[in-house]
């Protein structure tokens, strides 16, 4: 047991240790990737930069020189102290100066002089462009150099020349072995795909070209990037590639994935050496929390195998704690104590068994003479319950037919009962239509009264539209007399007037036309005011009409209200009195039910006398087992006081 708890606890602090463990590496390699992809980035545009220094530092020398007025005037003689004393400051490169036909005049150095018109930067710089040449091997050293040229121009703008300096690589091969550091190399592809510079000064020419690999193709055709790759050794390297769009050369910077992992493997041995000692101590903690469970669960089972031979005067297990373990011992003690106390009271109750069975056989003897006077008794019972049955029986007839009776008188009662419900729900419902009829009689009064009014308003402007129609029709007699008159002074005028005399004339017609429009409105105004006359005094009559019904009505609503209160209380009473009758009813049936249930005990009691006085018989009978039964039990308490004798207390 100890070792599988040892095992289990070195398991589970194990297992999680080590996914714990393998996740960290994991992770912090993929850290230590990804910081040294930004840190080489951060580095190729760096280097970039310096590059771009390196060259532009020269180039812009080129250009000052290409300015001097010495050197515009192509004096060969006069130039060669002005190259030499900028050589001293820029100690990287040699300067030279060429004429137009390509042939060199002037050297900041001693070396012979060669021509130059066929190099590709001395075309571009002569006609009037700046330029970096490729690798190119120098006529003078015969090593490999790169050129950098700048036209010389005169003040009206012309080419008189061209200004180049010559960068041996061993001078850019320093540059990058400076800084191919902590395992990295950094080298420079140029535009041919050929090694430009690189910090191994001993590299064949066949391992220069790398013209073939992908990643330089993808670089000088102008991507930067980042790819896993095999340098030349066939190790695996990640290489980290940014491409100069001004001088079209590549820089890279290689490093072998055993420098990147270096860090990582520290982190790797230190976990491994974590997990060692953390199974050691748990090794440890689990061997110590075995010995702590198993100790005490051996001595139990010693003591339970002492219990389970019968031996109860084991000691007690000392309990030094409340976990599982104690809580078993705790419990093993409380059983051994409960054991002893019922093998105590065993024993006691086959003493108390055997006494009482010697008690029980006499009891059986004089139970059988007692049931032999019982059955004597019963048989004289059941002769006078024949008796009681009969005389039972012919009261439960007669309480069935006064129970018919009161059922027929409750149903009787009922009906009325929903009579005079539904009588009273309708004097109700009259009621409530009575009220409703007076609300509507007291509606009808208002829009009436209200009506007569409009009515009698309209009487009222019908006068006033009589008395403007009288006013129209007098006005209408002026016109035509003034119409008249202006015909008459029209006709006095003579031609002057016979334009006027016609208004006049048309003026008279509408007169006379107005005055007859006037007196056709006056007879319908007067139609008008007779029919509104009428209205009004039917309206008036409508208003008394309708206050004689309203007060008919709110007679017959009182009435109704008075004939609706008593039928509901005639409702109460009938619901009261059907109460009572159908309580008569239902005590009627408890009757009839107490009758016949009295029926059915006589019977019963006369069946069971029968049945007692077989039983009687019967425990006659038995009383005899018993008094045998005793003796074997007798017998059976001696074997129990014999096995519990057994136990050792």
């Amino acid at each position: 047991m100890k070792k599988r708890l040892i095992t289990v606890l070195l398991l589970v602090s194990s297992i999680p240790l080590l996914i714990a463990s393998v996740l960290s590496y994991f992770m912090f390699e993929s850290k230590v990737i990804d910081d040294y992809n930004k840190a080489s980035l951060e580095k190729a545009a760096s280097i970039q930069n310096d590059v771009h220094y390196f060259i532009n530092r020269n180039m812009d020398a080129l250009r000052i020189l290409s300015k001097h007025r010495t050197v515009i005037g192509m004096d060969p003689a006069a130039i060669r102290p002005v190259l030499v004393q900028v050589a001293q400051d820029y100690t990287d490169m040699i300067f030279l100066v060429d004429n137009l036909g390509g042939q060199q005049i002037a050297r900041s150095d001693d070396l012979k002089f060669a021509n130059v018109a066929d190099r590709a930067f001395f075309k571009k710089a002569v006609s009037g462009q700046e330029a970096i040449s490729e690798i190119v091997i120098s006529r003078t050293t015969k090593l490999p150099t790169i050129a950098p040229a700048v036209p010389i121009k005169n003040d009206a703008g012309t080419v008189v020349g061209v200004i180049q300096g010559s960068l041996g690589l061993h001078k850019i091969d320093a540059f990058v072995k400076e800084r191919s550091v902590n395992g990295s190399v950094v080298f420079i592809v140029a535009q041919d795909g050929r090694i430009l510079a690189h910090p191994d000064s001993n590299l064949k020419p066949e391992e220069k070209d790398l013209s073939s690999i992908d990643y330089i193709r993808q670089g000088l055709a102008g991507q930067s990037g980042t790819v896993e790759t095999e340098n030349r050794n066939g190790q695996k390297v990640l290489v980290h590639y940014v491409f100069d769009r001004d001088n079209g050369w590549l820089i890279c910077i290689e490093t072998p994935y055993e420098v990147l992992l270096a860090q990582t493997r520290g982190i790797l041995y230190n976990m491994l050496l974590l997990l060692a000692v953390t199974m050691l101590l748990a090794a440890i903690a689990g061997y110590c929390i075995a010995g702590r469970i198993v100790n005490p669960v051996t001595a139990l089972v010693s003591r339970f195998k002492e219990v389970a031979g019968g031996n109860l005067t084991v000691d007690e297990v000392r309990v030094n704690s409340q976990d599982e373990i104690g809580q078993l011992g705790a419990a093993f003690n409380a059983m051994l104590v409960n054991l002893r106390n019922i093998v105590r009271q065993v024993a006691r109750s086959a003493e108390q068994v055997a006494a009482s069975s010697q008690q029980l056989t006499a009891s059986a003897n004089e139970s059988a003479q007692a049931t032999n006077q019982v059955a004597g008794i019963v048989t004289d019972l059941a002769q006078r319950l024949d008796a009681q049955i009969d005389s039972v029986r012919n009261t439960s007839h007669v309480a069935d037919a006064i129970g018919s009776e009161v059922r027929q008188v409750a149903r009787d009662t009922a009906s009325v009962a929903d009579s005079s419900d539904k009588t009273a729900k309708a004097s109700i419902d009259g009621e409530t239509a009575v009220d409703a009829a007076i609300s509507q009689m007291d509606n009808i009064k208002t829009v009436v009264t209200d009506s007569a009014r409009a009515v009698g308003k309209l009487g009222e402007r019908s006068k006033e539209i009589g008395q403007i129609i009288d006013t129209i029709s007098n006005i209408a007699g002026q016109t035509n007399l003034l119409a008249l008159n202006a015909a008459i002074e029209a006709a006095r005028a003579g031609e002057q007037g016979k334009g006027f005399a016609v208004v006049a004339e048309e003026v008279r017609k509408l007169a006379e036309q107005s005055q007859e429009a006037a007196k056709k409105i006056g007879s319908l105004v007067g139609e008008i005011q007779s029919e509104t006359d009428a209205a009004v005094d039917v309206m008036t009559a409508g208003v008394q009409a309708v206050q004689v019904g309203t007060e008919v009505v709110s007679r017959a609503g009182s009435a109704f209200s008075e004939i609706s209160g008593l039928i509901q209380e005639v409702s109460r009473q009938v619901t009261a009195t059907t109460g009572v009758v159908q309580q008569t009813a239902q005590g009627s049936e408890k009757i009839v039910a107490s009758v016949q249930n009295i029926e059915e005990i006589c019977r019963a009691i006369h069946d069971q006398s029968q049945m007692v006085s077989a039983t009687t018989e019967e425990q006659s009978a038995a009383a005899e087992e018993i008094a045998a039964s005793s003796q074997s039990l007798a017998k059976l308490a001696e074997e129990l006081r014999q096995a519990v004798g057994k136990f050792r207390m």
